[in-house]
């Protein structure tokens, strides 16, 4: 027999009551609760997905992807698993095994006498577990639960899967409605009644496409909200700063150094140096150490990775809260940069510890029922093509202006250069008439000087025609020559005839111009 019991505090809410007597929530919150369960057990209610099972006392419960419920162990020997399949793409129950077992990579599998399309069991192991399967279908959809051990264990799974697995019960869901962001219509939500959500488009650096966000809390429960707010960084991978060892020879530095100066480059660009790819090594080397940092006290609970490059960080806050992350990682597809990707967190939601059973599934609920707006998503796309457009166009005007004013600025050096020579020139033709005259006046002031030492010795200038040599002699002769073996001869005899081979000489001007 089902119950209707407040979904808030557990308390039971009479029949058309519209507000909890104990806690006051409203009773759109409340929801159909399966009877109490065998000692040494205790119920765990999916109010978003709606079931409920039966799950050992001191074993912890968190979700899984699609609605689903790991519980393990608090030292991890065991886990039991509970995952919903949806009503399309359903292949026959042995081959859903095979295909879920796959997940473990090499595992070896028997599936158990008795299975049919709808139904099957099976036992599997791997190098590190063994356990149980059990896969239920439906047209509705369908089941997989799965229960494993550490290799070498010695408890006996088999009784607490087969509670799990049998005390499954429909229960009635949350109720819920849709909710479309009032901003813009980017996106819609679905959220309980009496939970208040509230929304903002934040911008996003560069010409890239603005991010919707959400914040979704509880009015009747202190600290009880989801947050979406992807925030995403740049990982590469490579190893880590490293610190100087007691002996460093001068190679070992010089390379200690080039890897200090990639890491402080990487640093500078927003991104993270990473040692090893992945969401593992991402949540150890920045992930942790920047949430501790930004909340002093915060502890790790646990880290379970979901599905590939998706995983949930779960973290206890100093007030005794819990925060759950959702972080992803996706491949940084651009060529030429193998060695980088991006990993973020896409969500969170915290609550008190002691509620944290109570709302985790509806606070993962409203989370995962964010959907996008295709309108809106072709809206901004349009955006930032015409914001791309403009910002091409504003540089081809820059460009053109910068050519311009460079051409009119290459034109007026060009003109005072050509002016500058000009005056350049003229100032070389007066330089050139000053130069001359002065080397006239100075020929014509050695011109004198030079005819009055000859007037005081007496003597002039003489030049051999065909040599051009010249010579001073007196001028106390009438014929001068000069004989081929260079000698001049001087002679005042009229009637003298010179040998043929002498040279007459005659008298040589010194007069400038």
């Amino acid at each position: 027999m089902l119950q209707t019991v407040c979904q808030h505090c557990d308390t039971e809410v009479p029949e058309g009551r519209r507000f909890c007597d104990r806690c006051g929530a409203p009773t759109a919150s409340a929801q159909l609760q399966a009877p109490d369960c065998p000692a040494g057990y205790q119920v765990f209610t999916n109010t978003w997905m709606g079931y409920s099972f039966h799950y050992p006392e001191d074993w912890h419960v968190s979700l899984a992807p699609e609605g689903g419920a790991f519980v393990e162990t608090s030292n991890g020997e065991a886990v039991l698993e509970l995952h919903l399949l949806p009503p399309g793409a359903l292949t026959s129950a042995p081959r859903q095994a095979e295909l879920f077992l796959s997940r473990f990579g090499a595992v070896q599998f028997q599936v158990m006498p008795g299975a049919t399309d709808s139904y099957a069991q099976a036992v599997f192991a791997n190098q590190n577990w063994q356990g149980m399967v059990s896969v239920h279908l439906s047209p509705r959809g369908g089941t997989i639960g799965v229960g494993r051990l550490v290799n070498g264990s010695a408890l006996n799974l088999e009784p607490y899967f087969e509670q799990l697995m049998n005390s499954i019960t429909p229960v009635k869901p949350i109720a819920r409605q849709p909710w479309v962001d009032p901003i813009e219509s980017s996106f819609c939500l679905h959220c309980p009644a009496g939970w208040k959500p509230h929304s903002s488009i934040n911008p996003s650096p560069g010409a890239g496409s603005r991010v919707p966000v959400f914040t979704v809390s509880a009015e009747f429960a202190h600290q009880v909200f989801v947050v979406r707010d992807m925030q995403t960084r740049i990982f590469i991978n490579g190893p880590l700063p490293q610190e100087p060892p007691a002996e460093e020879g001068f190679f070992g530095k010089l390379g200690r150094m080039a890897n200090n100066l990639g890491n402080s480059m990487a640093s500078a660009f927003g991104e993270v140096v990473c040692p090893f790819p992945g969401l593992g090594p991402a949540l150890e080397h920045f992930f942790l150490p920047h949430w501790q940092e930004q909340m002093p006290g915060c502890e790790l609970m646990n880290a379970r990775e979901i599905a590939p490059n998706k995983m949930d960080v779960r973290l206890l806050l100093p007030d005794g809260s819990i925060r759950v992350y959702r972080l992803q990682g996706d491949a940084f597809k651009v060529p030429g940069m193998t060695n980088r990707w991006a990993g973020g967190h896409v969500y969170f939601y915290q609550a008190p510890a002691e509620m944290m059973p109570q709302f985790e599934a509806v606070l993962k609920g409203i989370a995962e029922s964010f959907e996008p707006n295709p309108q809106w998503q072709a809206r901004e796309q349009g955006r930032i093509q015409q914001q791309q457009m403009q910002h091409q166009q504003m540089h081809n005007q820059w460009m053109n202006i910068s050519a311009m004013n460079h051409q009119a600025r290459m034109n007026d050096i060009h003109r005072a250069g050509v002016a500058q020579q000009n005056i350049n020139n003229i100032y070389n033709e007066i330089s050139d008439m000053q130069h001359a005259g002065w080397q006239a006046r100075q020929a014509s002031s050695d011109y004198i000087q030079h005819e009055s030492v000859n007037a005081i010795h007496g003597t002039s200038d003489f030049i051999n025609p065909h040599t051009g040599q010249q010579f001073n002699l007196p001028t106390t002769h009438n014929h001068y020559w000069e004989n081929p073996t260079g000698e001049v001869l001087l002679g005042s005899d009229s009637v003298l005839e010179a040998p043929p081979l002498w040279t007459p000489l005659e008298r040589a001007s010194q007069k400038p111009g």
